[in-house]
């Protein structure tokens, strides 16, 4: 197990989310959801470094920060990563080598090299844990890698993706997950997924499925693989207009789970 962090956000949804993608790389990760439970969890667990949002009840990052100016050098100096949907917030804060300010929503890999740089910098810190690739090679009974399935979800919705992720890893898939539309079709024709599942989401400009859908068919390298798009049903018409392919309209992630498992299934 690598280096121990502590997650420190009022909103269980970050918590997860950035849990989940921690755990991936070996991290062992605590949580708090106030400044207040955070201060004490720094003081009595010791992590490594801290992940910290701002606004938060009962006490706020940057109280937080300003309170452990009293306490010993070993728990002064601990590095903190602090995220925040207001950019103006990073103002209110020392930037210094031990306190890296990052903006909401985060890029998973930019709190990746900001964590691997605040332990390199810190005295006796922990040793950089060895990155998970894109597709889990094995699973925890030591399953042989030919007996899986390989999925790439994409989409917006980062909750949904990282529930069905965990789910589905579980369930002897290897998964991958990305977020960028370009980035979908050089990962499917490189690593050759048995299925893409691909929301559709409502704001083309921000996630277009129909043009990720337009690319892969249009490709030699990926127009074979089994595409299925997912969406919540207010918007299941508007997704069969954009994307030919089959369609699973969910009403919960359980609903969602249960679908998906059908189409790797028969994949």
């Amino acid at each position: 197990m690598g280096a121990k962090i502590l997650i420190i956000d009022d909103e269980e949804d970050i918590i997860f989310l950035l849990s989940s993608r921690l755990k991936t790389h070996n991290y062992e990760v605590i949580a708090a959801t106030s400044g207040k439970e955070g201060l004490e969890a720094i003081k009595t667990q010791k992590p490594d470094l801290v992940i910290t949002d701002v606004l938060m009840p009962d006490m706020t990052g940057y109280q937080m920060v300003e309170a452990l100016q009293d306490e010993p050098a070993e728990i002064r100096d601990t590095p903190i990563i602090v995220i925040s949907a207001k950019p103006s917030m990073k103002e209110y804060f020392s930037l210094n080598e031990n306190l890296i300010f990052l903006p909401k929503p985060y890029d998973d890999q930019k709190i990746l090299d900001s964590i691997e740089q605040l332990l390199a910098q810190k005295k006796g810190g922990a040793a950089k844990p060895e990155k998970a690739p894109a597709f889990t090679t094995s699973d925890s009974s030591g399953a042989s890698a030919g007996t899986k399935k390989k999925v790439l979800i994409v989409g917006v919705d980062e909750y949904a993706i990282e529930k069905a992720r965990a789910h589905l890893e579980k369930q002897n898939c290897h998964v991958g997950v990305a977020h960028d539309e370009d980035d979908i079709i050089v990962r499917a024709a490189s690593e050759k997924p048995a299925i893409v599942f691909v929301q559709f989401w409502e704001d083309s400009s921000r996630f277009d499925a129909g043009k990720v859908y337009f690319s892969m068919t249009k490709n030699e390298k990926t127009k074979g693989i089994k595409f299925v798009t997912f969406c919540v049903p207010g918007i299941s018409l508007e997704a069969a207009k954009a994307v030919e392919a089959k369609i699973i309209s969910y009403n919960d992630s359980a609903d969602l789970l249960k679908q998906m498992e059908a189409e790797i299934a028969s994949a």
